[in-house]
């Protein structure tokens, strides 16, 4: 690559910098130092129900997300600035071939020609469907095991849920229909104790009645 070529990249370079600074200084004064009560007017959180901050938290978690990831665009861009200074802008760090002009013209701070790119990706994810190598090897009661509409009839991860959803969950009446009682203030909190199938119910119910009534 000439120098000209190596110019031009170089003053893209500044400016993207130059972008993402402005971008960073930006997110980390308005959305992340920010208190999220101020942001939504509140004086104090205290008296607020959990769901009622859910809103703010979840875009304080997107503005840390879009701020990590401008400050890994700006490694990236130090880093091709750098490769400029070392004569080594525009060489594949992996195989040390060429990467192509067209490639640097989309991505400027690219370090990896398109094949050990493609290499790397497959090797930082390599299931295709998302699940991490550690989950094939977990069974419950670690593994997800909600198998309610099954005839699966052992404790599964929703009895596991309903078991602790027993001593109090954020949830009050109203958030739940036909509930009236904070302590039934959960899915599924109408599900007899003790039953698996259909049949037991009549079992349950009984041997309730008569301790009732004993």
């Amino acid at each position: 690559m000439n120098q000209e070529k190596i110019s031009q990249f170089k003053q893209r370079l500044l400016e993207e910098r130059t972008s993402l600074r402005q971008v960073e200084e930006s997110l980390e004064a308005w959305a992340i130092r920010n208190n999220m009560n101020e942001i939504a007017g509140e004086l104090s959180g205290y008296d607020q129900h959990p769901s009622d901050v859910g809103s703010q938290m979840f875009e304080r978690e997107k503005n840390i997300g879009l701020l990590e990831n401008i400050e890994s665009q700006l490694d990236k861009v130090e880093h091709a600035l750098k490769a400029i200074e070392w004569r080594t802008y525009g060489q594949c760090e992996n195989c040390g071939k060429e990467i192509s002009e067209e490639r640097l013209q989309t991505l400027p701070y690219v370090s990896l020609c398109v094949d050990c790119q493609r290499d790397a990706e497959e090797l930082e994810s390599p299931d295709v469907s998302g699940r991490s190598v550690e989950k094939d090897v977990l069974n419950p009661p670690l593994a997800r095991s909600l198998k309610e509409h099954s005839d699966y009839s052992e404790f599964d991860s929703e009895d596991a849920w309903q078991a602790v959803a027993r001593f109090g969950t954020a949830n009050s009446p109203q958030d739940i229909p036909g509930v009236d009682d904070y302590d039934d203030a959960y899915l599924d909190a109408n599900e007899e104790l003790g039953v698996v199938t259909p049949f037991e119910v009549i079992a349950v119910r009984d041997r309730t009645w008569t301790k009732k009534n004993s």
